[in-house]
């Protein structure tokens, strides 16, 4: 029998390698799926175990920033420490960065606060919140040009509430140019503010009080009148309005308001006030039909009689000097030292209303015109002729 029929004979070098060789990659493989698993295994572990840790990290900082908020108003300091171990929990949270610098202005930490809030808009420029904070920072330090332009953006920036953070800002934007005199600015972030504000009666009596404040009665007036009608038995509004109206040197309107919040509130000094006032700017009305020229002739004479009284009132008040008031005062003592006519002349009447009518230009040009009643006889006064 040869050798390739021997069924004991030794096998072939290329067959035991090949064995061999299919054994290896069996193990291979077998490693391989192991390997395989056990990664698949760690990194299912490893997901788990940095999820929990996340979510530990998350409920610490949120405690934390409850507990901050709850001591903000009682305990400022350590509403401090509990904002700061928030935002060390959560570095990227811009709503605890932002609260911390709120809390940070609000305990005189300026420079701090104004890195937190600058960080925060560095991510978010058009945040809200963060603008109008650092607007007040600005506006504290007398900053006027970064103070106004940060307001704005902060205006036209996003907010969480949309709408309310928005209004609330244009409110303190006004209150901070009424701060500063500028009555100008403030009426005309008004009138935007009147565009964009809700029919709410509680934000059209703010609207109201800052038109007053800005020197601009005429628009509080037509207001207090809307929300008087929505609310006739309201005492502040009556008041405001018939205040307003006389302010604005409306007087047969502010004797008409006066009377209707007296009918409800009988007896109330402030209404009572403008009440009196109105009637006694009435009676020195010299234009109306029908008055004998001896009454026009007095009504003249207590007109340049009070016009150089509040002349005299103003140029104290400021402290400004006019000559014209030295030069007036010789004609108008003049004038009223003379008995009063039995039978006035035209002429004579004409030229006592002329002499008032120039005292009232000289204050105005001195003192400039703050309306009220004789700015409303004035005007009747001018108009006399046409």
């Amino acid at each position: 029998m040869s050798d390739e029929q021997d069924p004991s004979a030794s096998p072939r070098l290329p067959d035991l390698l090949d064995a061999l060789n299919r054994a290896a990659v069996s193990t291979s493989r077998r490693v391989l799926v192991l390997a395989l698993l056990t990664l698949g295994v760690l990194a299912f572990v490893t997901g788990v175990l940095t999820t929990w840790y996340h979510r530990q990290l998350e409920a610490r900082a949120t405690q934390q920033f409850g507990l901050a908020e709850q001591q903000a108003r009682t305990d400022p300091p350590r509403a401090l420490i509990h904002y700061r171990t928030a935002l060390a929990l959560e570095r990227d949270s811009l709503p605890y960065r932002r609260a911390l610098g709120l809390a940070l202005l609000a305990n005189g930490k300026d420079v701090e606060a104004e890195r937190q809030l600058s960080d925060v808009l560095q991510r978010d420029p058009v945040d809200g919140p963060s603008n109008l904070l650092l607007a007040r920072l600005a506006a504290r330090r007398g900053q006027r040009h970064d103070a106004e332009a940060l307001y704005q953006r902060a205006i036209y920036g996003r907010w969480p509430d949309d709408s309310a953070g928005r209004l609330a800002a244009r409110f303190e934007l006004v209150d901070w140019l009424e701060q500063l005199g500028n009555a100008v600015a403030a009426r005309g972030e008004l009138i935007t503010l009147q565009a964009e504000l809700p029919d709410a009666a509680f934000l059209q009596q703010q609207l109201a009080d800052r038109f007053m404040r800005a020197a601009a009665p005429a628009a509080a007036a037509a207001i207090y009148r809307r929300e008087a009608n929505r609310f006739p038995t309201s005492l502040r509004l009556a008041t405001a309005w018939a205040e307003a109206e006389l302010a604005a040197g409306r007087v047969p309107e502010a004797r008409r308001a006066a009377t209707r919040g007296l009918a409800h509130h009988d007896g109330d000094p402030r209404l009572r006030i403008v009440l009196d006032a109105s009637n006694a700017a009435i009676a020195l009305d010299p234009t109306p039909r029908g008055l004998s020229a001896s009454q026009r002739d007095a009504r003249a004479r207590q007109l340049v009689a009070r016009a150089m009284q509040d002349f005299e009132r103003c140029t104290a008040t400021s402290g400004s000097a006019s000559p014209d008031l030295a030069i007036l005062r010789e004609p108008v003592a003049a004038l009223l030292a003379q008995a009063p006519p039995r039978a006035p002349s035209p002429d004579q009447i004409a030229s006592a209303l002329t002499l008032a009518e120039h005292v009232w230009t000289a204050r105005v040009g001195a003192c400039g015109s703050d309306g009220g009643p004789l700015a409303w006889l004035f005007a009747r006064v001018a108009d006399r002729d046409e």
